[in-house]
């Protein structure tokens, strides 16, 4: 490649790493196994750039990698044989105000919400991290798992409600 094509590159890094590692791992629970994978996605990313047809978003591509990357990891024995624990780190969760008690209270919602998601079956689980956290279309997200936007849509709406019971009752949106 050439310098102009690695610096696209390294813009393509910057601007998608964070937050394709947050999503692999809402698969595999276990951030250096997300750091891992991270890049397995990016090399990935380097080595197909060129056969990229501009069908989707770049975004869009990118985690349509992620995830059957992830997918196939949590086929792999390795998945299978160990199951960790991981909490999920302040970093991953983001506050608004800046009152130390309000912080507080704000990091041990987002928390509770961040855990009750990872512990949805993983087909509402992926629909609501690529739609809330990852912030993509139901056009998107079901060209990214490649399933119905209809599908995408109901799955969506099952997600809600079980994230809603699991919560007591408290509303996400």
């Amino acid at each position: 490649m050439e310098d102009e094509d690695l610096i696209s590159f390294n813009e393509i890094m910057e601007t998608y790493g964070e937050s394709i590692k947050r999503l692999i791992y809402t698969y595999v629970h276990d951030w250096s196994v997300a750091e891992d994978l991270t890049q397995d996605v990016f090399v990935i990313v380097y080595l197909k750039l060129e056969t990229f047809e501009q069908r989707s978003s770049l975004k869009t591509w990118i985690c349509s990698i992620a995830i059957n990357k992830c997918k196939d990891y949590i086929k792999s024995w390795n998945f299978r044989k160990v199951k960790l624990f991981n909490s999920l780190p302040e970093k991953y969760l983001l506050t608004i105000d800046n009152n130390p008690e309000s912080q507080l209270i704000q990091h041990d919602e987002d928390l509770l919400v961040a855990k009750t998601i990872l512990s949805l079956p993983i087909k509402y689980r992926e629909i609501i991290i690529l739609f809330y956290y990852q912030e993509m279309q139901i056009a998107d997200i079901g060209e990214v798992l490649g399933v119905k936007e209809s599908t995408v849509k109901t799955r969506l709406q099952r997600g809600r409600v079980k994230l809603k019971k699991l919560l007591g009752g408290v509303d996400i949106e």
